[in-house]
């Protein structure tokens, strides 16, 4: 009866998702075991959280943390990153201001993180750079609207670029010292949610209706799974992860047969 969002697999294999109820009110993260067992609610100092992110060696979690809306299943007011203990406990707000974060992701040693910030109005966002100490603030990427940022152990960010005035979508590449960006030669239309594999070889990709792996230069696509859709008709961001040794994938989708409810 819940919804499982942002789903992401830590190095010992546990999964973080984000769980909405509505007789709760707020969206708030929980961790199972692969095959279902031992699910627990994080207990973080915040009244909403999403966006969970392992830290490469699985001790540490970044989130997103603030307050929703009523029946809103997104953090929507004071949404700052944060990081705790893969229990939840020592969670340390990095961010304290009035603009909007979200799709944090650790770097491979750990030490930094990549996180998307907007200003609220007007139709910009942009990759960020902090460090997990809160230290070192700066940006990576403007002009346009940059979302869903992975950190590959080969030292590149892919992320999704939207124009503002076309709104056309494809997956960019930049480095963390701001060289090399470019954008991903690949034959594919409207992909979102990209995420390297844990070797940096292979990249994860979705357009809504399937879900797809290609090689690191956007080559070679391939489908995995095909996508349902709920009793409407309408499909959900699959927001996959995988595996920590790239052999599975966890995604979302809808319940089928019903609405406004999804399963991992």
């Amino acid at each position: 009866v819940a919804a499982g969002r942002s789903a992401v697999a830590s190095a010992d294999a546990r999964i973080a998702f984000v769980r909405f109820m509505p007789r709760v009110g707020h969206p708030r993260v929980y961790t199972v075991d692969p095959d279902g067992s031992n699910v627990r609610r994080l207990r973080l100092p915040v009244a909403a959280a999403e966006a969970p992110a392992w830290s490469p060696d699985g001790r540490w979690l970044a989130f997103i943390g603030g307050r929703n809306r009523p029946n809103e299943q997104h953090v929507q007011v004071e949404d700052e990153l944060y990081v705790a203990r893969a229990d939840g406990s020592r969670a340390k707000r990095l961010t304290a201001d009035r603009a909007h974060e979200s799709g944090p992701a650790w770097s491979p040693d750990g030490k930094r993180f990549v996180f998307v910030r907007s200003s609220g109005s007007g139709n910009r966002s942009s990759l960020w750079l902090i460090g997990a100490n809160g230290r070192g603030l700066r940006r990576l990427t403007s002009g346009a609207i940059d979302i869903q940022p992975s950190w590959s152990r080969r030292r590149e960010i892919a992320f999704v670029r939207i124009e503002p005035r076309s709104f056309q979508s494809a997956i960019w590449v930049v480095r963390p010292n701001r060289t090399g960006i470019r954008r991903l030669r690949t034959r594919l239309r409207n992909v979102t949610r990209p995420v390297w594999s844990p070797t940096g070889s292979r990249l994860l990709l979705t357009n809504g209706r399937r879900l797809m792996i290609v090689s690191g230069d956007g080559s070679k696509a391939r489908i995995i799974a095909n996508l349902a859709a709920d009793a409407r008709g309408s499909r959900v961001d699959p927001e996959p992860a995988w595996s920590p040794d790239g052999r599975r994938i966890v995604f979302k989708e809808p319940r089928r047969g019903t609405t406004g409810r999804a399963d991992l």
